[in-house]
């Protein structure tokens, strides 16, 4: 017989009625006939115009439902894929337990991202709005990076450089606030700014104008709780405030300051209406450094070329010998790449999102993996299934089409889960963070189109590997149940496993070296005791003044052990340089300068290394006497320090005098800060009217009657200082709140650490099911010809431990190297020990082997007659 040609015989199935195959045939026998009379072309022209004969049967005959359709198979194949989770239930809980959780872990993961990444950006024009920053030389420590410049760095640069559109200084202060003559609320959230604060920030306004609520000195503009805090539901606009003895007007109302800004404020007062209350050193001291410059640049300007210029200026104006090296810090980087001195608040990490990004694929490409292993293993099972298909006609796509939907179906119900289980984990993340987020896919489409993603990459690879495997082997092997692997199927699921495993090692061993620095930090030896040690704010200078009567008062309790002041908080690093002249040299030397009262290194718990402390017994400390620590002794490159002498200078704020004075005592290295930096070379000077005055009173109490030791303290205070709420910290919790940021990358990573081990110990368990079961004849032979227990163990368990001890061997560096470097952001740091490797390798590969263990054992100890008819 001669066929037509292709595109006839297409045409022809599309007209005809499938079922209606011997109309088909006729026209076939037909077109033979008609070519051995007429010809080809003439058989082709007639066979055309017959198949066009037939389509109005396509709509006479009615069809009959083939069971081939797309929706009749898609309904067969749902049936099938829930029979088989039926009927598979470990390996069915493994994966959907798996993915759901691992789903669950990248969606709190991304959300935390998502909410590190978006600092600044709802400003407008952000990518033109920049911060000035510095590096300061000083003598005592290098190159210092600040965020803090001077006030004069703003007219300064409105005289001198191009390319600047707006420019602004900010400073954040805290106050007292009364409203109404008689209504006090303490504030620590007040913002100094220029008049063109709000033309570089974009606050939305609620009421007044965004450009001149700040022109007039006794202006103000408040957000819109802190309004209705003073005023409840009146208009705020022309109601006045009093801040410090000053009345201002509210010319405006802003809503609050986005949350994921790096600086925020509820009161916003005017830099002119407020610089009577700068000192002098502030307003006539290129080199104090107290405000942070902002400015919004033109369209066409050079970051590079600006900075030279700065640069040139400053080094023009600079009355000291090194200048600073001024830079710009974009807005929208601040937040992960800042870790400047004197940043306004805490900010986040690149680094921090970095690893957590990492994590949340690792935790994914885990639970995949998972997933690809036990469906590769499960679908060895199903081979008689797959070669019978084939043997009635089943097509290749037919066949995959099953498996992708057994697959899909299960990723499925995994998201349906995991978004279960993310809406019910999220108010305790917020507690693990400390931040506050929200889920819902309806108001993110970014989150949605992600999870859509992986959806379908997940469902294709898990569902297409194992099918693609199957459909290439020959059909009479799946027939016959003698269905082997080649063995780069094998190598290609060790590895697999091998990276699975290397992954879960790196993870846990570089959470036990986070703890394990965290808990060096915590109980490092400071130098002092910080535990209760009460930190007290004198807030006005007339208070400060007040320091030796509130001493005198509380010292009456037996409670308090001890009580002094300095001008520095305990708890900070030290920002106060001063220039210093040894008796053997005329080079000034700057060094960081605290002054403190009486009994300080006494209260704080720091001890003499050599000669004394400042004493009352001596009149002349006030004028004459320095202490200097460890690290300004080895900056000085003194041998002897006591009695040498040492020419300085102190400042009042407004005035400076020469301090020609000697060395009385060196003090053991102590902390002012966190353990990020190292110790400060320090000069210490007893307080009086010539230097700074005191800002910070420390008390030491006793561990008991804290609560009542307290309250006779604020009762002192009261009596004292009633123009002011009684405000007070514990040092201790104070220094804490400097690792608040290692604290909660500690507990994030831990936690998605351990749940990698835990999918991996998940999968592996759920494998050495499948592989000891198809080894079940294999074993039941074995025990048979004598085989014991031990032995038949070792054998199941070998290869697997093998794949988890090169793990081990590619885990280790990989945690070593990134943790090298994360640990390298702190000055005071652990040395890393091999014996946290050695444990994390020991406690993964007792995890793998008690997951093989049970399994071996259970098929060790069955019956070997069931075993031999197993199959």
């Amino acid at each position: 017989m001669k066929p037509p040609p292709k595109i006839l015989r297409w045409l022809l199935d599309q007209f005809c009625p499938s079922n209606r195959p011997d109309i088909k045939g006729d026209f076939l026998e037909l077109y033979d006939y008609r070519v051995e009379a007429s010809g080809r072309f003439k058989a082709n022209v007639k066979f055309l115009f017959d198949s066009a004969t037939v389509v109005p049967l396509k709509f006479i005959i009615k069809e009959k439902l083939n069971a081939t359709r797309p929706m009749f198979m898609l309904t067969t194949y749902l049936k099938i894929a829930g029979r088989n989770l039926v009927k598979n239930k470990l390996n069915s809980a493994i994966n959907l337990i798996g993915l759901s959780v691992s789903l669950t872990a990248c969606i709190l993961i991304t959300l935390f991202i998502k909410d590190e990444l978006s600092f600044d950006k709802h400003f407008q024009d952000r990518d033109r709005i920049f911060r000035i920053a510095g590096n300061y030389h000083s003598d005592g420590g290098g190159k210092q990076g600040s965020a803090n410049t001077s006030y004069l760095l703003q007219p300064m640069l409105v005289e001198n450089l191009s390319g600047i559109d707006q420019i602004t200084r900010i400073d954040f202060q805290s106050a007292m606030v009364t409203i109404n003559g008689n209504k006090q609320y303490m504030e620590s959230e007040i913002i100094y700014a220029d008049s063109t604060f709000f033309t570089i920030f974009s606050l939305i306004f609620i009421r007044g104008n965004h450009l001149s609520a700040l022109n007039d000195p006794n202006s103000v503009v408040l957000d819109q709780l802190t309004a209705q805090k003073y005023f409840g539901e009146e208009n705020a606009i022309g109601k006045s405030i009093d801040v410090k003895g000053k009345v201002f007007i509210v010319t405006g109302v802003i809503k609050e300051f986005p949350p994921h800004s790096h600086f925020t404020g509820r009161i916003i007062l005017p830099m002119s209406g407020v610089v009577q209350w700068y000192q002098d050193w502030v307003l006539n001291n290129l080199t104090g450094r107290r405000h942070y410059t902002y400015i919004k640049v033109n369209n066409n300007f050079d970051q590079a070329e600006f900075e030279s210029s700065l640069n040139k200026l400053i080094t023009t104006y600079w009355p000291g010998d090194v200048a600073p090296n001024l830079f710009l810090q974009p807005i929208a980087s601040i937040h992960l790449k800042s870790d400047l001195q004197g940043e306004i608040r805490t900010n986040g990490s690149e680094t921090t999102v970095f690893t957590f990004a990492i994590t949340a694929i690792v935790i994914l490409l885990l639970a995949g993996i998972n997933y690809i292993n036990l469906t590769l293993a499960s679908s060895l099972q199903r081979s008689k299934e797959v070669g019978i298909k084939k043997v009635l006609g089943s097509s290749t796509l037919m066949q995959m089409s099953q498996f992708q939907i057994e697959s899909f179906l299960v990723v499925i119900i995994s998201v349906l889960l995991a978004i279960l289980f993310t809406k019910l984990s999220i108010p305790m993340f917020n507690q693990l963070s400390g931040k506050l987020f929200e889920f819902n896919l309806l108001l993110d489409p970014i989150m949605g189109i992600g999870i859509l993603l992986i959806i379908i990459m997940v469902g294709l690879l898990a569902g297409g590997f194992p099918a693609f495997i199957l459909l290439r082997m020959r059909t009479i092997n799946m027939l016959s149940g003698k269905l082997q692997l080649k063995t780069s199927n094998f190598h290609f699921r060790n590895m697999l496993i091998v990276f699975q495993f290397s992954i879960s090692i790196a993870l846990i061993a570089s959470t036990l070296l986070v703890m394990d620095q965290i808990n060096f930090i915590r109980n490092k030896n400071l130098g002092i005791d910080p535990e209760q040690l009460v930190i007290i704010p004198f807030q006005t200078s007339e208070i400060s003044q007040r320091y030796e009567v509130l001493k005198a008062e509380i010292l009456l309790n037996p409670s308090v052990l001890a009580v002094s002041g300095s001008n520095n908080k305990v708890t900070k690093e030290v920002s106060t340089w001063r220039p210093y002249v040894t008796n053997w040299t005329k080079e000034d030397v700057s060094i960081p300068s605290v002054t403190v009262a009486h009994d300080f290194f006494e209260t704080m718990g720091a001890q003499i290394l050599e000669g004394r402390s400042f004493s009352q017994e001596y009149q002349t400390d006030v004028t004459s006497a320095y202490v200097l620590n460890e690290a300004a002794v080895k900056l000085l490159g003194l041998k002897d320090p006591v009695g040498q002498g040492l020419f300085g200078f102190t400042f009042t704020g407004s005035k400076w005098f020469e301090k020609n004075a000697h060395i009385i005592g060196v003090v053991k290295d102590f902390h002012f800060a966190s353990l990020h930096v190292s110790v400060q070379p320090t000069v210490f000077s007893l307080a009086s009217d010539k230097t700074e005055a005191l800002d910070w009173m420390e008390v030491r109490i006793a561990s008991n009657n804290i609560r009542e030791t307290i309250e006779s303290l604020e009762s002192k205070w009261a009596k004292h200082a009633p123009e002011r709420p009684f405000q007070f910290e514990f040092m201790n919790d104070e220094l804490q709140r400097h690792y608040q940021a290692e604290d909660r990358f500690m507990k994030i990573f831990s936690t998605f650490s351990m749940l990698s081990i835990l999918l991996g110990g998940m999968g592996l368990f759920g494998l050495t099911a499948f592989m000891t079961k198809r080894r079940t004849k294999e074993i039941g032979i074995r025990k048979i010809m004598g085989a014991s227990t031990r032995k038949l163990v070792h054998i199941l368990s070998i290869d697997f431990l093998k794949l988890v001890i090169t793990a081990n061997l590619i885990g280790w560096p990989i945690a070593y190297y990134f943790m090298n470097n994360w640990l390298q952001h702190f000055a005071y740091q652990i040395t890393i020990s091999s014996w946290i490797f050695l444990c994390t390798g020991f406690a993964v590969v007792m995890i793998a082997f008690l997951a093989i263990l049970y399994h071996s054992l259970k098929v060790s100890r069955a019956n070997p007659i069931e075993a031999l008819r197993y199959e």
